[in-house]
């Protein structure tokens, strides 16, 4: 089970945006040795949803949960190498990034 956890929500000026986002974020999460990177540094879950509760608002919720405080720093690392790549810098350039972090206090499955 999972410790900690933090929400990144991304906010993008158009739908066109998103999209391409999304495309680039999937061909990205194609990458292997990416994803076991993240494994390895102790990324238990990473969860993309797309916010469409909001009227004009084209949104991305990223749900991440870590095994513990030392997992969440490692992951950190990488998700900074990520987002300082040029290319990933093109997508988000106009986006806003909001993020919260948590520790789980209660956890039950339904």
């Amino acid at each position: 089970m999972s410790k900690l956890i933090s929400y990144t929500t991304v906010d993008f000026q158009t739908s066109a945006h998103l999209k391409l986002y999304l495309k680039y974020f999937e061909e990205r999460n194609k990458d292997e040795k990416a994803t076991k990177g993240l494994k390895e540094a102790g990324l238990l879950r990473r969860t993309v949803s797309q916010v469409w509760n909001a009227k004009d608002v084209y949104r991305l919720g990223i749900y991440f949960e870590y095994k513990d405080e030392k997992s969440y720093q490692n992951v950190q690392v990488l998700i900074k190498k990520f987002l300082d790549n040029p290319e990933t810098k093109v997508f988000l350039e106009n986006a806003k990034m909001s993020s919260s972090r948590s520790i789980i206090i209660y956890d039950k499955v339904f």
